[in-house]
């Protein structure tokens, strides 16, 4: 059953979107209603399984990490699909599985300090599969956005980027201790993140502030289930004739407005561009795609695939041991 949500949860939805650690006392301003409204609204949003988690996500690439991205199509049964997916989801270096039909059938991110790390991680662990495997695509990330929830509320505002140039800020272990809780509940509050790391609530206050201004933690987010909301998740491969600066600043552009597109990457594969579009159904999708071939006739080819699972992280409680 689809659930219908009133302007007032739409608003909440956003605005957690945009940042789970706003206290109620702000999110109240926001609806122009009472804290006890705000703790009310978001506890039944959590009951109905609309809200399933608040997580916080970090730019990868600040610790010196690249983005390297693996398509695959499968002849495998369901039963040994399940087997693969579970061994990736526990893999310490995986940072988004998606299960889809269509183009492909799963796709994994993995993130690796170097092309040979990559080669070999990926070539020991998709080994134990080979039989399974019908075709590869391999490709690396060069930058992806990820951005507001706009289906709730309108919105221009500038995407998170979770891969891009490389740094080299370095993690201590408070740092890392704060991180993986804030990836298991980032709305977990400054005194139980203090207890829970032994340390003052001033020292918790000032080390999320650093981990903020180093670039390192850039969002905290309410996890929506979409398909409570009638959505599905659409991912489409874009490939272009040419891809010109001019191309890449519309694309941009183009995502940055529409309401349906939640993500973009680009990418070094056989196509320059992927997006993650939400809609109602698969004629809204095509809508969409054929706006999008006609603002840019440049486009060559269009992949899709309907994802039926993803998950961010899912190796969260190891990602900090690395």
């Amino acid at each position: 059953m689809t659930e219908i949500l009133d302007k007032i949860n739409k608003i909440l939805l956003y605005e957690l979107s945009l940042n789970a650690r706003q206290s109620e006392t702000e999110l109240a301003k926001k609806i122009r209603r009472s804290r006890e409204t705000v703790r009310y609204r978001i506890s039944q949003l959590e009951k109905n399984n609309i809200i399933t988690g608040y997580t916080s996500w970090i730019n990868l690439s600040k610790l010196s990490y690249m983005s390297y991205r693996v398509f695959l199509k499968l002849s495998s049964t369901a039963e040994e699909q399940q087997k693969l997916i579970k061994a990736i989801r526990s893999h310490p270096n995986v940072y988004w599985v998606s299960k889809a039909d269509g183009a492909w059938d799963l796709h994994v991110s993995f993130f690796a300090k170097s092309t040979i790390d990559f080669f070999e991680m990926e070539a020991k662990f998709f080994s134990d599969f080979s039989n399974l495997i019908i075709k590869k695509t391999v490709g690396s990330s060069v930058e992806i956005f990820v951005y507001p929830e706009k289906l709730f509320v309108p919105s221009e505002a500038k995407p998170i980027s979770t891969i891009g140039k490389l740094g080299d800020v370095e993690l201590d272990d408070l740092d890392k201790k704060v991180l993986s809780i804030l990836f298991s509940n980032s709305r977990s509050t400054l005194v139980n993140i203090a207890k829970d790391t032994g340390v003052s609530v001033d020292i918790v206050r000032h080390r999320i502030k650093k981990l903020e201004k180093s670039g390192v933690l850039i969002s905290s987010r309410a996890v929506i289930d979409f398909s409570k909301l009638g959505y599905d998740l659409y991912y489409s491969l874009l490939s272009f004739k040419v891809f010109s600066k001019d191309d890449e600043s519309q694309i941009l552009e183009f995502a940055r407005k529409h309401p349906n597109v939640y993500g973009l990457s680009k990418i070094i594969a056989p196509w320059q561009v992927d997006l993650l579009i939400r809609a109602k159904n698969h004629h809204e999708y095509l809508g969409i795609i054929r706006e999008l071939r006609s603002r840019f006739p440049n486009i060559r080819n269009v992949g899709t695939a309907l994802l039926s699972e993803e998950s961010s992280f899912p190796s969260k409680d190891t990602i900090m041991e690395l």
